[in-house]
């Protein structure tokens, strides 16, 4: 066992007692579900019994999730730590499909939760340091973003939209775009006739024109997720206009990426811009994402910058998020990194059974790190 894995066993262990293994093979559509067709291009997808897909796991934050909703009667808080491989397909030929990962998921109350975040974010950050890798991180927050949306008040529509755009890489440039320049008429033809019609009705037509294009449904959305997409953006073509002053507050807010302290500082100022009006949840969520730096600068601080515009990966994250990369690396600079998902929790659990009332009221984050790249940053 290399040094990197050594030390990133021993991190893991620290904050999980319990070590597990979960299946290589993964149901697919918990990915569909969760990351919508995007999924197929990145993951090595097979087909199973009973026509069921399956592909290997591509991470194993999700996988993990699943073995504790199996393992536990949520009673107490507790930790399952991993050392595996995962898979991905990759288009560059210098980024690996097959690789190991270590790390650790801790699942707490909500409260207790947001106390460990600082610990996870440090777990991973010490056992880089104790290489010798002094790496950069990066920082975000989900509910920040989520709250800078809030605060400009935008029509409902609009503010579903630009929220779920966040998790699509450049898809909240485009809502952004959409917003304030609606797209003509003849662009949602389709989803203003299935706006019209009662909900059972919009997904029979959905599903004719899915069974006339011959087109198999394989997890995923289903038809009524389709419909429902398709009416929302039939009827955004007469829903109220997004104001053009929160729209550009919202590119930037996202656009600010800085030194923790100055990105906070920026954030404030944004909320007391006039075109945002509803700040308070605003401010609640900048400050929640200072203390947490404040926590994990304590000692020593890193090279960070923070983003409310930054997401990780697979868009399972709903509150902070963090990335160690070595720069030196290049296209291959991510270490690893990890975040809180209290929301991925809560579709895995209602989905499978199993804990589910006692989870409700859970929360989860956790790190997962490459040892082969940082055993290559040591060097």
């Amino acid at each position: 066992m290399t040094d990197a894995a050594t030390r990133l066993r021993e991190a893991a262990g620290a904050l999980a007692s319990v070590w597990i293994e979960p299946p290589v093979l993964q149901p697919a559509n918990l990915y569909l579900e969760l990351t919508g067709e995007d999924i197929r291009a990145r993951a090595y997808m097979l087909a199973g019994d009973d026509d069921a897909a399956l592909c290997l796991r591509p991470d194993m934050t999700a996988p993990a999730v699943r073995e504790a909703l199996k393992r536990n009667d949520w009673s107490a808080a507790f930790g399952l730590a991993y050392d595996g491989l995962v898979f991905r397909r990759q288009t560059d030929s210098a980024k690996e499909s097959e690789f190991r990962q270590i790390g650790a998921e801790v699942f707490a109350p909500v409260a207790e939760i947001a106390a460990r975040e600082a610990d996870i974010t440090i777990a991973a950050l010490d056992a880089c340091r104790t290489l010798g890798v002094e790496p950069r991180m990066r920082l975000g927050d989900v509910a920040v973003f989520e709250a800078i949306v809030d605060a400009c008040a935008l029509p409902e529509s609009w503010a579903r939209r630009v929220k779920r755009a966040f998790a699509r890489p450049g898809g909240l440039a485009t809502v952004l775009r959409e917003a304030a320049a609606p797209p003509a008429p003849e662009e949602s033809i389709l989803g203003e006739a299935l706006a019209a019609l009662p909900d059972d009705r919009a997904e029979a037509v959905v599903e004719e024109l899915l069974a006339d294009a011959r087109i198999v449904l394989v997890g995923g959305r289903t038809v009524a997720d389709i419909a429902s997409r398709l009416r929302e953006k039939g009827r955004a073509m007469h829903a109220p206009r997004a104001d053009a002053a929160a729209l550009d507050l919202i590119a930037e807010a996202t656009a600010i990426e800085a030194a923790p302290d100055d990105a906070f500082a920026q954030l404030r100022a944004v909320a007391a811009r006039p075109a945002a009006k509803n700040t308070a949840a605003l401010i609640a969520a900048v400050e929640g994402a200072s203390a947490r730096w404040d926590a994990v600068k304590r000692d020593s601080a890193p090279d960070a910058t923070f983003s409310a515009g930054f997401g990780r990966g697979l868009a399972y994250y709903d509150g902070f998020v963090f990335e160690l990369e070595a720069p030196q690396l290049g296209v291959r600079a991510s270490l690893g990194g990890g975040g809180r998902y209290d929301g991925l929790l809560q579709r895995i659990a209602s989905s499978q059974g199993g804990g589910f009332a006692q989870a409700a009221s859970w929360g989860a984050a956790g790190f997962a790190m490459r040892p082969a790249r940082l055993a290559e940053a040591a060097r």
